[in-house]
């Protein structure tokens, strides 16, 4: 870390919960990080991915994002990243990016 940043982190699991009446069972992982370094409000960056999974016996699918948004003197910049499985295998797959002008903030 560089001296003088400041490192913010929340985590939080939900654990995973079963509904006894279908077997469906749920499980979803939240993830938080915020960084800056002291002084230089350019250098912000805050990172959040989100794990959401279902299961009921052999079916399983899990969705995992994950989401970036710095900024620079005319833009904020945001890159999300989109995977979806089923059973061990990836469905599903998409990253973009893209920025937002900074008009008067």
């Amino acid at each position: 870390m560089v001296r003088g940043s400041n490192r913010i982190c929340y985590t939080f699991d939900y654990g995973r919960r079963r509904l006894v009446r279908t077997g469906l069972e749920d499980e979803i992982v939240v993830s938080d990080t915020y960084t800056i370094v002291e002084g230089q409000p350019l250098s912000a960056h805050v990172r959040s991915e989100r794990r959401i999974a279902l299961c009921q016996g052999d079916w399983a699918i899990r969705i995992e994002t994950m989401s970036v948004m710095t900024a620079d003197a005319e833009s904020f910049w945001v890159t999300n990243v989109l995977d979806a499985f089923e059973g061990e295998s990836r469905a599903f797959s998409k990253a973009s990016t893209f920025s937002v002008k900074r008009d008067l903030v």
